[in-house]
């Protein structure tokens, strides 16, 4: 089955494989092969490496292992006693030269990638990808065999979806995305509008029922500011009524001083005579504190003087009783003298 690179397909469209060259990939040593520019099928037993090739398209492209539901390793897809696998895909570009994309897949799981000859990323091989609208992700371009359960499950939304990815223009998903956009905004905006249609009923239902409270509540302005006017017009009559008391208060205040005046005036003479008593008086008090002082000592003298007399009288007493006994024994002699003496008298 192979045949020479200068056989490749020169004329599919923009993007369609023109040749896939593997080399140590799962059950292919080396091959190469050249699918046409329309529909291509491949027949074979099982087991001869129909779904390898599927494998290395998915992978080759920038896709990854999950996309294919078999091995979760990159390097699991290397020829069992290899030590590398190369994937290499051409594909058509009807501008100029063909796009050929080389993967190399080393045990270690990491992988080098070549675009026309030259090393590159992995991100630079997915912008060729997108450019091309190439979707190995896309299970309406791209279905492996392990992945038809996945299809089957996709809802009809998702189908629509992942078709237009897959066939439309490049913004046909975009413009249907922003139409679901601008249909679900419209929803919400119809939504709002009958909330706020809502809104206003019941705010205008609650308006007639305030009206009422409006009213009142203007009046109970007008009565405030009355208020308000009758407040600033009874400050005026307090203080009307304060400067006349306070008028009245200045004359007789001026009567009240003219009168001190004048009974200061009458009295002068007897100021003159208080102030002359006063200092008589000063006076007076000055010799008595002087004569006090003076008088101290003397009777602190006399205070000993009776104290001495009070000794004397203490002690004069205790002889009168000493003597009191004698002074009754005498006058019982002279009674008896005196008894004797009429006695002789009459003899």
């Amino acid at each position: 089955m192979p045949k020479s690179k200068n056989a490749s397909n020169k004329n599919g469209d923009k993007g369609s494989i023109a040749r896939i060259k593997l080399k140590n990939f799962l059950t292919y040593d080396s091959v190469e092969f050249n699918p046409g520019a329309h529909l291509n099928v491949i027949i074979g037993p099982n087991g001869t490496g129909k779904s390898s090739i599927v494998c290395a398209i998915c992978l080759g492209l920038g896709g990854k292992t999950q996309y294919m539901g078999r091995a979760t390793e990159v390097g699991d897809f290397i020829k069992h006693g290899c030590d590398y696998s190369e994937i290499e895909i051409e594909l058509c570009n009807t501008t100029g030269p063909n796009y050929v994309i080389k993967r190399v897949i080393n045990p270690n799981n990491q992988s080098t990638w070549i675009l026309n000859g030259q090393q590159t990323t992995h991100k630079n091989i997915d912008e060729v990808t997108k450019k091309l609208n190439i979707q190995v992700g896309n299970l309406c371009q791209f279905l492996p065999q392990e992945k038809v359960a996945d299809f089957v499950k996709m809802t009809q939304q998702e189908l629509l979806e992942n078709t237009e990815k897959a066939v439309g223009p490049p913004d046909m998903f975009e413009n249907h995305q922003k139409l679901k956009d601008s249909r679900s905004k419209a929803r919400d905006l119809e939504l709002s509008y009958r909330n706020l249609n809502e809104y206003l009923s019941s705010e205008r239902q609650k308006n007639v029922r305030l009206e009422t409270d409006v009213q009142s509540f203007h009046d109970r302005h007008r009565h405030l500011e009355r208020v308000t006017l009758l407040t600033q017009k009874r400050g005026f009559l307090e203080y009307e009524r304060c400067r006349q008391r306070f008028t009245e208060a200045t004359e007789r205040r001026h009567s009240l001083k003219k009168r001190s005046q004048e009974a200061e005036a009458d009295t002068a003479p007897l100021r003159l005579r208080l102030e002359v008593v006063t200092n008589e008086k000063d006076s007076l008090e000055t010799k008595i504190r002087n004569k006090t002082v003076e008088m101290r000592p003397l009777a602190e003298k006399a205070q000993r003087f009776v104290k001495s007399i009070e000794t004397l009288n203490d002690k004069v007493s205790g002889e009168t009783v000493e003597m009191r006994p004698l002074a009754e024994k005498a006058q019982r002699f002279v009674k008896s003298i005196e008894t004797l003496t009429t006695s002789v008298s009459d003899g």
